[in-house]
């Protein structure tokens, strides 16, 4: 209908279309249809003597006048909401389901959809009133004042703060609602905040692992305790014993959810665990608060719900971060920690100056299994970002650090949704990528590899994830030239020869794939190669190729790597086959591990000290050898060797 003032005494009966408003003047009508995609002010009382109706997706807007007052939609007609139709709401009694209250007073019948949208306008405080039902799609409070509860809701959406004014729970039970299809949550666009306590579901995913596994989670608001994971009905056990004992895992009865401490690595008297499992915890009690963002593993059965009770955070939150020195250092630094709102988190929104100390990777577990799962990684728009509401992650403070921070704020938080269109697309990548992915045994693992500006074949906190080894056995990763694994790695332009190990690892022996499952953007003309040391085979990859290959054990040191060559260069020089030979960990301290392709031919290497001197002769008989430097002066060494009758020189530093 366009801006035009639409009069009763013109028009009785109205269809409103279109995306501008059309402005209602007071008057009484027959009908008024708003169809989907319209929208209508209401700029004066009005009487309907039939059916007021709000189609799905529209909106329909009652308003204030320039004074301030309400109107209102009287008469003995009817008023329909219609599934995800939209009602602004002005009175400051809200809506009513009966008599002559609120914005919407007509005595025949009031039908307000609970796939509807309902947001609160008026600038001073509101009750939602008993028309407002429950469940509704989403619920919200424009301008200033209060809007409170004035009873129990279930939302399915949105809960949102969309200007200076505050939503008060008001002692009714406010439920977040989440299952299968959705999950609502708090929508924090304002300055306003969620005051009172609400509580807020979590769904626990069945795609997955519908039997019990450990699931990583935080509580997504303030109060709750350890108990509130149990709350989907699955037993939670906690035993304190399991922190003091030599051989946690015979502890009994084993517990079932787990805190991180990585400070643990260096006091856990544990002997039978690794030293990065060395830091997990059980919970004293279940009585124990469950911390905002603190984040917590809990064996739980899938397609279960939970439920935690307690006040929603707001603004700033500032999470504090520690890593050890000393013998623990290298599997130090991990801090498990969650999703402190009652909103998803988008990663791909946190800036470098909200990282304090700490790496830009993001890692996230999947379980697949009771006790098997898998990490999901992201880093520098690599990967998923999304984290969603009671989530928890690991994220890792630098080498070097000690201590660190993670700062969030409402600009990380997601705020669109519910009959909302998407506020942020992210642009299509156009970096150089390519993904493969290791399957076998009803398993995958995923490995990332692309260019980026002021990346190096070394270790970057800002363009590299490292490898978080999966519980489940199956892990994919690339090797950087200090042997050090990662699930995304960032490399220089491949415009020269690029050659990248990678570590393969499998739960058992027996048939495996490789597969390119994503390759975009390499400079044209560029070659892609899975090469196979131990077969002598070199396989192109185009999306979606894949390799199929057995292991007669569970690791293959040596065997696989990535090759990519610019058009026009050779299939194989020296350079690529240097880059297939490692020695880490560099710097070493008293040992040093020498990877180079299996197959490959390797006379015995020299170490030569700063003047060019012979220190040390070094054998290595297998594609994977470990040499001892004991007793080395600290300084700058040269390796070098002879493989396939090719000359290649490794730098090592010994502390």
């Amino acid at each position: 209908m366009g801006l035009a003032p639409l009069f009763a005494q013109a028009q009785p009966s109205l269809v409103i279309t279109g995306p501008n408003p059309t402005q209602i003047f007071a008057g009484t009508y027959n009908n008024i249809t708003v169809q989907n995609g319209g929208f209508a002010n209401l700029l004066g009382n009005i009487t309907v003597n039939g059916v007021l109706r709000v189609e799905a997706g529209c909106g329909f807007v009652t308003l204030t006048s320039a004074g301030g007052t309400c109107y209102t939609i009287s008469g003995p007609g009817s008023v329909e909401i219609a599934q995800n139709g939209f009602l602004g709401i002005c009175s400051p009694l809200g809506i009513s389901a009966s008599g002559a209250t609120g914005d919407v007073q007509v005595t025949g019948t009031r039908s307000f959809s609970n796939r509807g949208s309902y947001t609160y306008g008026n600038a001073g405080d509101q009750i939602t009133g008993s028309g407002l039902p429950s469940p509704v799609l989403a619920v919200g409070k424009q301008n200033a004042g209060t809007l409170r509860f004035s009873q129990n809701v279930n939302v399915l959406g949105r809960l949102g703060v969309y200007d200076m004014g505050n939503i008060d729970t008001n002692g009714q039970t406010v439920t977040l609602v989440s299952n299968a299809m959705e999950t609502a949550m708090v929508a924090h666009i304002g300055t306003g905040a969620v005051v009172g306590n609400l509580t807020a579901q979590r769904y626990i995913d069945d795609s997955m692992n519908p039997g019990l596994g450990y699931r990583h989670l935080v509580a997504p608001v303030s109060g709750p305790t350890v108990a509130s994971f149990g709350t989907g009905g699955t037993p939670m056990v906690v035993n304190s014993a399991y922190n003091t004992s030599t051989a946690p895992g015979q502890v009994t009865p084993f517990p079932t959810v787990f805190r991180y401490n990585q400070a643990r690595l260096t006091t856990s008297p544990a002997t039978s665990v690794s030293a990065f499992d060395k830091g997990w915890e059980s919970p004293a009690s279940l009585s124990e608060p469950a911390l905002l963002a603190m984040g917590h593993t809990v064996q739980l059965a899938g397609g279960t719900t939970l439920s935690f009770t307690g006040t929603v955070a707001n603004g700033t939150q500032t999470i504090p971060l520690t890593r050890n020195v000393g013998a623990t250092a290298a599997e130090s630094g991990w801090n498990f920690i969650g999703n402190p709102y009652a909103s998803p988190l988008r990663l791909n929104t946190i800036t470098a100056g909200q990282r304090t100390n700490m790496d830009a990777a993001f890692y996230v577990y999947e379980s697949t299994s009771r006790y098997g799962g898998s990490y999901r990684s992201y880093v520098n728009g690599v990967g998923n970002p999304n984290i969603g509401m009671g989530q928890a992650f690991f994220v890792r403070v630098s080498d070097g650090q000690t201590s660190g921070s993670l700062t969030l704020d409402n600009t990380n938080r997601e705020s669109s949704g519910v009959n909302q269109p998407p506020v942020r697309r992210d642009a299509p990548d156009q970096r150089p990528q390519l993904q493969l992915t290791l399957a076998g045994n009803g398993l995958r693992d995923v490995l990332t590899l692309y260019a980026q500006p002021g990346a190096s074949p070394a270790f970057d906190r800002e363009y590299d994830a490292v490898k978080r080894p999966n519980p489940n056995g199956l892990n994919l990763a690339s090797l950087t030239t200090a042997g050090q694994q990662l699930a995304i790695d960032g490399r220089p332009a491949f415009t020269q020869v690029t050659a990248i190990p990678l570590l393969v690892e499998v739960p058992a022996a027996g048939r495996y794939t490789l597969s390119a499952s994503e390759l975009a953007n390499l400079p044209a003309g560029t070659r892609a190669e899975l090469v196979d040391n131990l077969t002598s085979t070199r396989t192109a990859l185009t999306s979606g190729t894949s390799y199929l290959f057995t292991l007669a054990g569970t690791t293959a040191p040596g065997r696989f790597w990535v090759s990519l060559t610019p058009a026009a260069a050779p299939l194989a020089t020296s350079l690529a086959l240097a880059a297939q030979v490692i020695a880490y960990p560099n710097p070493a301290h008293g040992q040093l591990t020498v990877l180079r392709p299996q197959g490959s031919v390797a006379t015995a290497a020299v170490l030569l000290n700063s003047l060019g001197q012979t220190v040390r002769l070094l054998a290595l008989p297998t594609a994977e050898t470990r040499v001892d430097l004991s007793g080395l002066a600290a300084g700058v060494y040269t390796l070098r060797m002879t493989i396939d009758g090719q000359p290649v020189a490794k730098r090592v530093v010994l502390e």
